[in-house]
């Protein structure tokens, strides 16, 4: 696979210009990015259906065909029809593996091809490069290091033999004369420095220390360890003799510690000894799932070490590899109801996966004709997402729950680290030279839905007509109720968070001043909430439904949605089914996820002049628990009434073949929509902006403003004339927003400048 003689470049060869298709098949733009620390120059005769020519003999005598070793770009060789890639190593990697070179194939003849794998290898030297000189870097230890793990190893050496010796199994287990062999042998090996026999130990006390040791084990730590081993075998000797090892070993102690030996000796509190507390001290289920994050996170990081050795500095390294994790880590494990084992994944291979990926975007994107303004915006959609800064928050504060679980041990902890610390790591993660430099998050925003989705969604296959209960997606001649169509109707026409309503029992149905509504279990400490069943689900028969249910159904109302996971929340399970039959709808959307049907009903009740504590009472928001159970107790008729003025223009009618009301029609949508696109110019201005229908290709008006006349007052004429247009549109018809907040301002701000 690798070359470690480099090749050598023909002194004569028969060339054919470049014709303007071959040069096409060359990605815009990856030669230039791809150039850096090039040691080929790039030829131009890459004909990839080149004709055979008689052979060339060298000088050397050699036989060699024109173009069996050619450059086609950086980093690249062709040899017959097959791409190579070629690159001079840096010092670190090329002392590592003995070479100057690495040369092996890319396995294939496209040009493009090649360009993509030599992107993808390009990135992951860079990591490998990363990786090498970090380890260079710890080869030296710091003074502290060494002594930390010089600490430990004392620390447990010494507990064994204070706990051998009060047990009494010191005096049956050795003699004077074991004791002098293993004093001559760590003299003897001290002298050969070999310290194989010492090894062992060491690199245990640098895990427990929190230190990484090199392959190479120091031979000044080495000796210092075996300084120590000499000093506890004199303290083993004196024991035998009956002397006070406690009193022994207070001299060697004081060298790292001014502790008493009782409290030196003491049991380390291990990272695994505190998670386990944290899971003690906070038994409920949502903390179970925030500390299973923290602890997988630390434990790939910091390894089973003792608590008290994740300093502020050992954190703060720890937070900033946290932003360079992508959002969905963890996730591509490919463990799900028929698949139970999976593949393990490397929180470093998926950093170094995703920073491949994104490498290569920011090449093509690099290469475009377009502003940086307008460049970032197409990063920002395209590049991996990190962990936003309110998970690594939260994830600092997982991680101060483990440190006062420790506490709750007896170990001392060091200081933590704020959250102005992390915003500031966060903010030096964003910060280069490169303009086009960028950490990405994917926060939601969830946006109510538009009534364009509205519609379409409640004209879904789901509540009209579908093939069969597994094929909700296709139109059929079936109607399936069940969780999967009475929980988004209760998401979006009554506003019910997903755990109540997927979770609420048979039992929770009742009538209350003639008010047919529901008990639900409250997310807040209230308990239980009354919840008005709104008219439009009334009049699809929901009462008739739930008293036809049979003996067998089960207590749950809707146990098809409760039953989809053995693992995990009931309702973040049924959430995603959704979400994916969303995607087989063509409905999918980021921001208007099914979460946000409950915006979407709560800005409904707002529009329509509900009151705010009658809203929040209904919605079941925390502060205001008073209001709460006084609506919920006695105003159940003046609720119904609120939740009835959410208006989703639904024609519900009964339907002779099913058996039962159905949705005929819904009129919500009827204005055109339009959507908003932006190009950003250099100053993060409206360069062009184009006004498409949803309902066709070709746009209502197109705005380039590249193009306007150079003269002042024709331009500024033309100017004004294009943005009394584009309001007039934005007037008229219903219009989408770029979801880009600063395409959205900028082009808010074109609306305004004339």
């Amino acid at each position: 696979m690798f070359s470690s003689q480099s090749e050598k470049t023909p002194e004569h060869r028969v060339q054919k210009p470049v014709s303007k298709t071959e040069t096409a098949r060359i990605p815009r733009g990856m030669t230039q990015t791809l150039t850096q620390g090039v040691t080929h120059a790039p030829s131009r005769d890459v004909a990839p259906t080149e004709p055979q020519r008689a052979p060339v003999v060298r000088s050397s005598g050699r036989r060699q065909t024109p173009g069996s070793a050619k450059s086609a770009g950086p980093y690249l060789q062709r040899r017959g029809r097959i791409y190579y890639f070629r690159k001079r190593l840096s010092g670190c990697l090329a002392n590592r593996v003995k070479r100057a070179f690495i040369c092996f194939s890319l396995r294939t003849h496209l040009v493009s091809e090649a360009m993509i794998r030599v992107g993808r290898v390009l990135a992951a030297l860079e990591i490998a490069e990363t990786q090498m000189t970090q380890l260079a870097e710890i080869t030296t230890l710091t003074p502290a290091q060494a002594n930390s793990v010089l600490m430990e190893l004392l620390r447990s050496e010494l507990a064994d033999l204070l706990q051998r010796y009060d047990s009494g199994a010191l005096f049956a287990e050795t003699d004077a004369c074991r004791i002098e062999e293993a004093r001559e042998a760590l003299k003897a090996s001290a002298r050969a420095r070999d310290f194989s026999a010492l090894t062992p130990r060491l690199k245990d006390a640098a895990r427990i220390a929190g230190v990484d040791l090199p392959n190479d084990l120091p031979t000044g730590l080495a000796l210092q360890g075996a300084t120590l081993k000499r000093q506890l075998l004199d303290i083993k000797t004196a024991s035998l003799e009956l002397e006070d090892p406690r009193h022994l070993a207070r001299d060697v102690v004081a060298r790292f510690s001014d502790k008493p030996v009782d409290k030196f000796v003491a049991p380390t509190i291990l990272l695994e000894d505190a998670i386990a507390e944290t899971y003690r001290l906070y038994p409920s289920k949502d903390m179970k799932g925030n500390i299973d994050a923290i602890a997988k996170l630390a434990r790939y990081h910091f390894g089973n070490c003792a608590i008290t050795s994740i300093t502020k500095t050992r954190q703060e390294e720890f937070f900033t590899w946290m932003t360079r994790l992508p959002k969905v880590h963890g996730k591509k494990h490919g463990r799900n109801r028929f698949e139970k084992t999976g593949k393990l994944l490397d929180k470093n291979a998926e950093i170094a996966e995703a920073d491949a990926d994104d490498a290569l975007i920011i090449a093509e994107i690099r290469a475009k004709d377009l502003s940086v303004p307008e460049k970032r915006e197409l990063l920002a959609e395209r590049l991996t997402p990190r962990l936003a800064r309110l998970t690594i928050r939260r994830n600092r504060d997982g991680l101060s729950r483990i440190f006062k679980a420790a506490v709750e041990l007896g170990a001392e902890v060091p200081p933590m680290v704020g959250y102005k610390d992390i915003d500031r790591i966060v903010k030096a993660s964003n910060v280069s030279d490169d303009a086009l430099h960028m950490r990405v998050t994917q926060p939601k925003i969830r946006l109510p839905w538009s009534a364009e989705r509205l519609s379409a969604f409640l004209k879904s296959p789901i509540f009209t007509d579908h093939s069969s209960p597994h094929r909700r997606w296709k139109r059929g001649q079936v109607i399936t109720r069940d969780g999967t169509y009475w929980i988004p109707l209760f998401w979006l026409a009554v506003g019910t968070r997903d755990e109540e309503i997927v979770l609420a029992p048979r039992r929770a149905l009742v009538l209350r001043n003639g008010v047919y509504g529901l008990l639900l279990h409250s997310k807040t400490e209230d308990g239980e909430r009354f919840l008005p069943i709104p008219q439009v689900l009334l009049d699809l028969g929901f009462i008739d439904w739930v008293r036809a249910l049979p003996d067998d159904h089960g207590p749950l109302l809707f146990p098809d949605a409760a039953k989809r996971s053995e693992t995990g929340k009931a309702s973040e399970n049924f959430s995603r089914s959704m979400g994916r039959m969303l995607s087989r709808l063509g409905l999918k959307d980021f921001d208007e996820d099914f979460y946000a049907l409950r915006k979407t009903f709560l800005s409904m009740l707002s529009q329509h002049g509900v009151e705010d504590g009658l809203r929040q009472a209904i919605a079941g928001h925390h502060r205001h628990a008073i209001i709460n159970k006084h609506y919920t107790a006695h105003r159940t008729v003046e609720m119904k009434a609120a939740v009835d003025r959410a208006d989703f223009g639904l024609t519900i009618s009964h339907s002779p073949r099913h058996g039962f009301p159905i949705i005929r029609d819904c009129n919500l949508g009827g204005a055109i929509q339009v959507g908003v696109e932006v190009i950003l110019g250099a100053d993060e201005s409206v360069e062009c902006v184009t006004f498409r229908p949803d309902s066709q290709s070709s746009p209502i008006l197109s705005v380039d403003l590249k193009t306007l006349p150079e003269a002042p007052k024709e331009r500024k004429a033309i100017y004004r004339d294009l943005v009394r247009s584009a309001r007039r549109i934005v007037e008229q018809y219903d219009i989408r927003l770029p979801k880009s907040p600063i395409k959205r301002r900028a082009f808010e701000g074109f609306l305004a400048s004339a």
